[in-house]
């Protein structure tokens, strides 16, 4: 290594001369850079012009320069693609920048351009799902729906998270059950977003491919997703897929109900398990004027029972406590149970209904209402389906009061139910009795 002695005065000035020459170099630089970021951050057409005029060869401000050229009612269509090509030779490995070029090409009608575009900015990040989520979207606009089924196919067996944003698109022109069958990959994710899609738009019948790979793969669905499937079955009236959707989903653990319970004609009657919300178990939907919770006591030792509070000023009708039963057409039911009231205000008081909702509704049938305070007393009545009857809805009401009525406040619990068929409605001699 050599020494550089600054033992007489030359050396020093020369060291001296360089070492300021650097620094104005670097400070230069500097105030540039500071220059072009203030100008970047301008964000107009005239700053950015500005910009690349001090940093000529920086791809990413020749590519908002021509986006906003492209996107913009003031914009300048040749200039715009000519700072996006400009953008995309600077730096051809960036695949959003040809994709920038083939929409200023598709604008400007040059399909042929615009694809080309495309497969280079597949070719530059070949990993890279969005590339090949544009070149399908491409193949939708230009027409060429089986290059898009295709890419489809490609695309969510790379990528599955695109399967709610792939669906729709193709469902435009292929069908449902083919999709399911040829271009949903067999993974946990594409056939839950399967199920949801098809949920969204009510066709939930068509999931049911989707929902039988799912159960065969052995993975659950999101919560959420699993819910949704058996309830807008339900609404459908598709009973059949509800119920074993509803029973795997209990079986396999997927949620916390209790599968040696399964058979019994009222599930969870007794409020031993805990309320699934959802399904063939008691659902508890939202109302501002009360509250519902699980009691550890009911009518006798060792029982417990369901109660719901009504707020002081309570005005609004409840009727927010329900059960959906299957059931058999022309057939006699019977309901006992157990309703307490503990100063319930309300001169229409509290009871049970239920009425038949599928294949469509009927009258419903009721218990003698309850009011005031009052023990533990039994309750029931007797209900004779229609010809066509599939599912019957079960339902704590408190109807809201009228205007000359205080407000409707105070406590109902249910507990002890038994729901029973007695036999076809042609060997019975009853009719709808009840309230």
């Amino acid at each position: 290594m050599m020494d550089f002695l600054l033992d007489t005065l030359p050396r020093k000035l020369m060291v001296a001369t360089a070492a300021a020459a650097a620094a104005a170099g670097l400070s230069l630089l500097l105030a540039r850079q500071f220059q072009v970021e203030r100008l970047s951050s301008e964000g107009t057409a005239e700053s950015l012009g500005r910009a690349i005029a001090l940093q000529p060869e920086n791809a990413e401000l020749h590519n908002r320069l021509g986006r906003m050229l492209l996107f913009t009612a003031e914009g300048d269509p040749a200039r715009s693609a000519m700072e996006l090509e400009r953008a995309a030779a600077l730096d051809p490995r960036s695949g959003r920048f040809w994709v920038d070029v083939s929409m200023a090409r598709e604008m400007s009608g040059d399909m042929p351009g615009a694809q080309k575009a495309l497969e280079r900015a597949r070719a530059a990040e070949p990993r890279t799902p969005f590339f090949l989520w544009q070149q399908m979207n491409f193949a939708l606009r230009s027409g060429a729906n089986q290059q898009a089924i295709d890419m489809g196919r490609e695309l969510l067996a790379q990528a599955p998270e695109y399967t709610l944003r792939a669906l729709p698109l193709l469902a435009q022109f292929a069908d449902m059950r083919a999709l399911v069958e040829t271009v949903v990959p067999q993974v946990p994710t594409a056939l839950a977003a399967t199920i949801e899609y098809l949920c969204n738009i009510d066709q939930a019948e068509a999931a049911q491919p989707a929902w039988e790979r799912l159960v065969a793969l052995g993975n659950p669905p999101p919560p959420y997703v699993l819910r949704r499937y058996v309830d807008t079955l339900l609404n459908k009236g598709a009973l059949a897929p509800a119920r074993k959707a509803w029973t795997e989903s209990i079986r396999r653990g997927w949620v916390e109900g209790d599968a040696e319970a399964l058979s019994e004609p009222l599930y969870n009657a007794d409020f031993r398990r805990p309320l699934l919300n959802f399904g063939f178990d008691w659902r508890v939907l939202p109302h501002p004027e009360a509250s519902a919770w699980i009691e550890a006591r009911g009518p006798q030792p060792g029982q417990q029972s369901l109660c719901v509070q009504f707020a002081d000023g309570a005005r609004a009708e409840y009727y927010h406590l329900r059960h959906l039963i299957p059931v058999q057409p022309d057939t006699v039911y019977s309901l006992h149970g157990e309703l307490k009231t503990n100063r319930l205000v309300s001169r229409s008081g509290a009871y049970l209904e239920a009425a038949e909702v599928q294949p469509k509704p009927h009258a419903g049938i009721t218990t003698l209402p309850l009011m005031g305070s009052s023990s533990w007393e039994e309750v029931s009545f007797r209900l004779t389906t229609s010809p066509e009857a599939q599912l019957v809805l079960l339902t704590l009401i408190r109807p809201a009061p009228i205007a000359s009525e205080p407000p409707a406040s105070g406590l109902v619990c249910l507990a002890n139910l038994e729901w029973k068929a007695l036999g076809p409605a042609s060997l019975q001699n009853v009719g709808r009795t009840g309230r």
